[in-house]
């Protein structure tokens, strides 16, 4: 049973014989009821406190678990953003690593076309020039052998004018008469036509 501080204020009690002080159990039903009417103020004071504590606590549960939700959706998205990071990292990677073997076998091939290209022109420079030297031998030899001839044709005509000389010494001296008779009996034949 419920009781209030009206309760209290109201209360009567039967009368007996040789029964109690009226005032004083009014005074003191009248503290009572103070009292208890106080405690009540004080009892919902605390359940209105208690109700704000509450609400709180639940607003602070709320927000504690938005905070975790928010915090775990965090780390989730930070792990998937660390994962597609070094997806995209190591991705770049083999396309860094692909494209330089790419360009290093490009490389490779210039230079390989560059050097036999360059053996092919020495190659073929060499054999100009061997034949270039073998031509010139040639001409060399060929050349020699003018010269040979031209000495020994030198050589002829040298002997067959000092031998002409020494005929012209030893031949009697007949004088100019003579050359000029011997002149004029030389004839000229015309070859046939």
């Amino acid at each position: 049973m419920k009781i209030t501080a009206l309760d209290i204020r109201q209360k009567t009690f039967e009368k007996a014989f040789r029964g109690v002080d009226k005032d004083e159990v009014q005074a003191f039903l009248n503290m009572v009821s103070q009292q208890w009417e106080r405690l009540g103020d004080e009892n919902r004071e605390l359940r209105l406190k208690l109700d704000h504590a509450q609400q709180d606590v639940q607003k602070m549960r709320e927000v504690e678990s938005s905070l975790y939700r928010t915090l775990k959706t965090a780390e989730d998205t930070g792990n998937s953003i660390t994962e597609q990071a070094q997806r995209d990292a190591d991705l770049r990677r083999r396309e860094a690593q692909l494209q330089a073997e790419h360009t290093l076998a490009d490389a490779r091939q210039q230079a390989r076309t560059i050097v036999d290209e360059a053996y092919h022109t020495a190659e073929k420079t060499v054999a100009d020039m061997q034949k270039e030297v073998t031509g010139l031998g040639q001409d060399c030899q060929r050349l020699e052998q003018q010269l040979d001839t031209l000495v020994r044709d030198l050589h002829h005509l040298a002997s067959d004018a000092l031998e002409k000389v020494e005929r012209a010494r030893t031949r009697p001296k007949n004088g100019p008469a003579a050359i000029l008779s011997r002149a004029a009996s030389v004839q000229v034949k015309r070859p046939p036509e």
